[in-house]
């Protein structure tokens, strides 16, 4: 009996797994050039730098994700590239 009820969660289980596999939304899959050619690219919603080794891989990641990166310097990012950090933009003021 304990058996078929562990056999039954299982199946179960793998169905559920199954299913929201298929809902979510497939990546579409890029094909870039084997060229390294680093950019550093700079998230609006976290506020983060990250490196991409290419403008093409950086724009791949982007139709992934909904966290767009955007192009910041080229280059890798490193103290330079992160001190010219884009300034936030300013609230609007009531006059």
């Amino acid at each position: 009996m304990r058996t078929s009820v562990v056999i039954v969660c299982g199946v179960l289980a793998v169905l559920v797994a199954l299913e929201q596999a298929s809902a979510q939304k497939v990546c579409p899959q890029c094909a870039c050039p084997a060229i390294y050619d680093p950019v550093c690219a700079f998230n609006k919603v976290t506020r983060r730098y990250r490196g991409f080794s290419s403008r093409c891989e950086m724009d791949c990641t982007n139709k992934c994700r909904q966290n767009r990166f955007d192009f910041h310097a080229k280059g890798r990012c490193g103290k330079d590239k992160i001190q010219q950090r884009p300034a936030p933009t300013p609230a609007p003021t009531d006059v």
